[in-house]
This record gives structure tokens, C-alpha cells and sequence, in this order.
């Protein structure tokens, strides 16, 4: 099975990311989605969100409304609204 997690912008660094996670205990810094430590704020190579293009991102939703019209998909809207 697959599944695919799309934000609403593209975070610059990890530290906007909702993947980053930063532990106050020992102050690592780790991308939840693959597990691993970040060594820097940068982005990394194997960083799982990928850029897509707003014209990408119309055909893909217009995709998704339609397998699940078909009920071979079913699509979950999260929205995490911090800070207002």
C-alpha cells in the first residue's frame, strides 16, 4: 500500500517542516517521516517531500476527487494550524 503526504508550502528548512521533530532531552534534531538524525537545517538529499508544480498539484487533486467518487481511494484533509 502507498500513501503520499502533501504540505501547502514547500518548507525552506527542516526546522519549518512538519516532519522536523527536536528533542529538549538531548537536543537532537531527526525528520520523523524517514527516521533519521538531521545534521544541519538544510534540506536534505533524501528528503521524502518532493517540489510540485501548482499545475501538478490541480491534475493530482482533480485525481484524487475522482478515484474517490470511485471509491477506490479514500482521501484525509489534515490541517495542523499552529499559531493562530
Amino acid at each position: 500500500m502507498k500513501a503520499i503526504l502533501m504540505v501547502d508550502e514547500m518548507p525552506e528548512e527542516c526546522i519549518d517542516c512538519p516532519c522536523y521533530l527536536h528533542s529538549e532531552e538531548d537536543f537532537n534534531e531527526d525528520c520523523k517521516a524517514m527516521l533519521r538524525p538531521l545534521t544541519n537545517n538544510l534540506r536534505p538529499d533524501w528528503c521524502p517531500l518532493k517540489p510540485m508544480s501548482d499545475e501538478a498539484y490541480k491534475v493530482l487533486m482533480e485525481y484524487f476527487e475522482a478515484m474517490e467518487k470511485a471509491k477506490s481511494i479514500k482521501v484525509r484533509v489534515v490541517r495542523n494550524i499552529e499559531n493562530g
